[in-house]
């Protein structure tokens, strides 16, 4: 169900994001509305509205879970309603937390947290009898209702769906629609359930209607649903399969997971209606394998029933036992009632068929504690012929006939065929061993109509499963292709969502080193600055008691601080470049030079250096990068020019469709091949040979630059020759 925000007018800002996140989760736009919502919330005041809003956000990753099959997203559901719940305890909103409670009971159920299912829901019905809110009452019945049936609870989910129809019309027409569309669409499984096909159909019709007037897709494909399995227990098959490749069609287009699963297993208990156990089975293990984690155990239960009467039919005993149990335990862990005893009775029909007799009666014997409470139990007959079998085997002939023949009369109440056939193969054969003939050929004509039909009954569907499967081809070719497509974006997404924690950890390993790095500039900066002062006082206070090795260790002294004051300095500049955003404006390159000399002024002077600058071009880029970029640059080429030489710098540039090239050249020492795969490292000193100032910093900040403008950088050396650099600016 969709949560309303009904965010105040006081705040109109948080009403539009609200209202374009509520779009974006009608519309099933998941992923951005929970970016819209995440960030809002960032800046909101814990409110009232704060509170609206992680319920809104707890119910869109709620349905995200529902679609991608991901429970760990339910765990971040639970740690959002908890929050929620806490804030409107605080805040004494008892509606939101009647809402944070309903939300919370659904999170539980589909994390099969059943005690917490309980409570919230007790706690939130308390809270709706206190308020006396008609809509928030609605909410809770339509919220029971699900669970109940979800959890097999058939009797009273219908209880609560009558009194909800009762109050529906007292609710305001903007939320009757949709609520009274939750309630029918829990009623049709109810009835389905019930065997009441005329009242599902009539249900199920205003629920389609609700879905088309309201772009409701999903409720849309549930009501598909529901018209399939109707169609198939009236032995429709045709219309059934046309109904559910139609569901499954829309479901792969939209990767709706939970919907594809419901489809996949309708089409796998109609194949085996059919008796194609091949493509039964091929469907029943496709969505243990693809939705395992998706699945309810409830689910599992009767997904391993099924394969384990397939496996029984086919007399693959062994595997049919093993797929019963599994069955019986998924059944024992999520208390599923109604399937407790029926697996235990279809284990020990396949002790039987091994003839284990004794391990068959204990089986029996725990099943017998179930139907002697509740007969009406699914597995009955089939519990009946079992007790028979055993009291045949302990010679107790007249109670093993008394229960046979109890069977045959429940499984033809029943419809149940197999068990019907079965019953009267083993009266027939029970009669001609007491000698009562007559009767054994009444049971054995009986037994071999009943096979016969079932026979021609069974060919007769083996045929249409082909007609259907011609018919249908095309569209199962569709659904095959779309099921390849979304195993492919599946696993896109999951090399998205790698990549995107990977960003967000380098992004914290990137703050954390900024921090690093400024703390390190920064506050060491105070220690360098007593060393310098002291050292100065200690040169001045004490220069004439000072020896020439004491002065030399001075200068060392000196020459160290600032050597780490320069360092410092420089790491500082290399973190900042990138941490924020640039302003990029119109700039002419020669206007640029002109500043970043004049900024050079006494270096130049005092090397004598001669710097020949060519035309350049007008660029759109960052003034103040582009000068500290110039200035390494033109101070590298002066730094390393060859002893007793004036420097010789000429600058200039060429273009392209996409960029302008910018070289600064020199003549100086040339830097040696085998350091230059390494010369834009940071702490990488080229000439190590050469005493120069330099902390190995300034090419790592040109490479950072260039490349926070959107160009490169390189270089060409020849050692003994010079070298030229070159970087890009790319045009607008």
């Amino acid at each position: 169900m969709i949560y309303k925000t009904y965010i105040s007018t006081k705040t109109a800002k948080e009403a539009s994001v609200f209202r374009q996140a509520e779009v974006l989760f009608k519309t099933r736009k998941l992923n951005k509305a929970i970016q819209v919502l995440e960030k809002q919330l960032l800046s909101m005041p814990q409110d009232e509205n704060f509170i609206r809003g992680k319920l809104l956000l707890a119910s869109i990753n709620l349905k995200k879970a529902q679609y991608t099959g991901d429970k760990k997203i339910l765990s971040k559901c639970k740690n959002l309603l908890g929050q929620s719940l806490e804030l409107a305890k605080q805040k004494e909103q008892k509606e939101l937390e009647l809402e944070a409670k309903l939300l919370l009971s659904q999170v539980c159920m589909d994390l099969e947290d059943q005690s917490a299912v309980n409570e919230n829901l007790r706690s939130a019905l308390h809270l709706s009898e206190e308020l006396d809110n008609a809509a928030l009452s609605l909410k809770h019945k339509a919220v029971a209702i699900d669970i109940n049936i979800r959890k097999n609870n058939f009797n009273k989910a219908y209880d609560l769906a009558m009194l909800a129809i009762n109050e529906l019309h007292a609710l305001d027409h903007e939320i009757f629609d949709e609520l009274q569309a939750e309630i029918y669409l829990s009623l049709v499984r109810i009835f389905i359930k019930k065997q009441d096909y005329k009242k599902s159909i009539e249900y199920n019709d205003v629920v389609l209607r609700y879905a088309l007037h309201n772009n409701d897709l999903e409720k849309e494909l549930m009501a598909l649903n529901n018209m399939a399995i109707i169609s198939s227990l009236q032995f429709e098959y045709r219309k059934a399969m046309e109904y559910l490749l139609d569901a499954l069609v829309r479901s792969e287009e939209i990767n709706f997971k939970s919907q594809i699963a419901r489809c996949q297993i309708n089409l796998g208990s109609i194949y085996a209606q059919l008796y194609n156990h091949e493509e039964a089975i091929k469907k029943y293990q496709s969505v243990l394998e693809r939705f395992d984690e998706l699945l309810e155990t409830s689910t599992k239960v009767v997904l391993f029933n099924n394969l384990g009467n397939i496996n029984y039919q086919q007399d693959e005993i062994d595997l049919a036992l093993q797929n019963y149990s599994k069955s019986n335990v998924l059944a024992n862990e999520s208390n599923y009632e109604e399937m407790i005893p029926h697996s235990l009775a279809q284990i020990s029909k396949c002790y039987l068929k091994n003839k284990d007799y004794e391990t068959a009666a204990v089986h029996t014997s725990q099943a017998a504690k179930y139907f002697n409470e509740k007969p009406i139990l699914s597995g009955w007959p089939i519990h009946l012929i079992n007790e028979g079998l055993i009291e045949h085997y302990n010679e107790n002939n007249f109670e093993s006939i008394k229960k046979i023949k109890k069977s045959l009369q429940v499984a033809r109440q029943r419809k149940d065929r197999n068990t019907e056939i079965e019953a009267l193969a083993i009266l027939a054969e029970m009669s001609k061993n007491n000698g009562d003939l007559e009767t054994a050929f009444e049971y054995l004509n009986q037994h071999v109509e009943s096979a016969r039909n079932f026979e021609l009954n069974k060919q007769s569907l083996q045929i249409l499963d082909l007609e259907i499967s011609f018919a249908l081809k095309d569209k199962q070719n569709t659904i095959e292709q779309l099921i390849k497509d979304n195993e492919y974006k599946t696993l896109l997404l999951k090399q998205s969502e790698k990549i995107a924690d990977q960003n967000e950890m380098l992004r914290e390993v990137n703050q954390e080193l900024r921090q690093y790095a400024y703390i390190t500039s920064h506050d060491l900066k105070e220690p360098l600055r007593m060393i310098k002062s002291f050292s100065a006082l200690i040169n001045k206070n004490y220069e004439a008691k000072l020896d020439d090795e004491g002065k030399e260790y001075l200068t060392y002294i000196n020459e160290g601080a600032q050597r780490m004051d320069r360092l410092l300095d420089d790491l500082l500049k290399y973190t900042r470049i990138g941490s924020t955003e640039i302003e990029k404006n119109k700039l002419d390159l020669n206007e640029l030079v002109e500043i970043v000399l004049l900024h050079l002024k006494e270096r130049i002077e005092e090397s004598q250096a001669e710097i020949k600058v060519e035309k350049l071009p007008a660029v759109s880029s960052n003034q103040a990068l582009l000068i500290q970029l110039f200035q390494n640059l033109i101070v590298n080429a002066i730094k390393f020019s060859k002893e007793g030489q004036v420097p010789l710098i000429s600058i200039a540039s060429t273009e392209d469709d996409f960029a302008y090239q910018i070289s600064i050249k020199d003549q100086g020492i040339g830097i040696p091949s085998d350091q230059q795969d390494r010369i834009f490292v940071l702490f990488q000193k080229f000439h190590k040979r050469m005493k120069t100032e330099g902390t190995g910093i300034g090419l790592a900040i040109c490479k950072k630059i260039a490349k926070k403008l959107g160009g490169e950088i390189w270089l060409n050396s020849i050692e003994g020759e010079g070298t030229t650099f070159y970087f890009t600016i790319p045009k607008l």
